[in-house]
């Protein structure tokens, strides 16, 4: 965070003290975490904490300025907090996914590498991220020689959350990247692969 400040602070005395206007620090905020849900209520907050500089006169309590190296060093000293680890699929779901393997081996179709074609960029991509609906759309369209259940799309989401609780249930979004990393290393590859995949097996 530190290095990515560094590209809007400019040069000076203030971009050597770590020091930049309000406006150009909410900017530089909202271009590092584009495509995720930032809002400016925390960027006023944070703008409150680490501020500096003259009052803010058309924001009471704020202030002109902030302290953005101050805060790009707190914030990269931040834990991330550990993830507990994916449980085992069970033999249903690994049959089911198997059953996908065949059908990506028979397209040859690298899921990886089709996963970063579409995954976008920004924060999210780069924590390997990405919104539910656009992954069970994505797993729709690599695999539309196939009838994905909404089960079997239930339980990869599942296997594989992130983000905030959905109201309806999970995850708002999934893993993609180790989703897709554990399909093309771990998932087995089913008997009948390069020939047509039975019907009843993919969930």
């Amino acid at each position: 965070m530190t290095d990515f400040f560094e590209s809007y602070a400019g040069k000076g005395r203030e971009a050597q003290i770590g020091i930049m206007p309000k406006n150009r620090f909410q900017a530089a905020m909202t271009d590092m975490f584009k495509g995720t849900a930032i809002q400016m209520r925390t960027l006023d907050l944070i703008a409150t904490t680490y501020g500096t500089g003259d009052p803010d006169p058309r924001e009471p309590g704020e202030f002109l300025k902030v302290k953005w190296k101050q805060f790009a060093i707190d914030f990269d000293d931040i834990a991330v907090p550990e993830e507990k680890a994916r449980e085992p699929f069970d033999e249903k779901m690994i049959a089911a996914l198997s059953d996908l393997k065949g059908e990506a081996t028979r397209s040859r179709l690298d899921m990886t590498d089709a996963f970063e074609e579409y995954a976008g960029s920004g924060v999210d991509y780069n924590l390997g991220l990405m919104h539910k609906t656009r992954f069970r759309s994505l797993m729709s369209v690599l695999f539309n020689n196939v009838s994905i259940s909404n089960a079997l799309l239930d339980k990869i989401c599942d296997a594989y959350p992130a983000g905030d609780n959905d109201p309806a249930g999970g995850s708002l979004k999934v893993k993609w990247r180790e989703f897709a990393i554990d399909f093309d290393e771990q998932v087995p590859v089913p008997l009948w692969a390069g020939k047509a995949p039975p019907i009843h097996s993919l969930g």
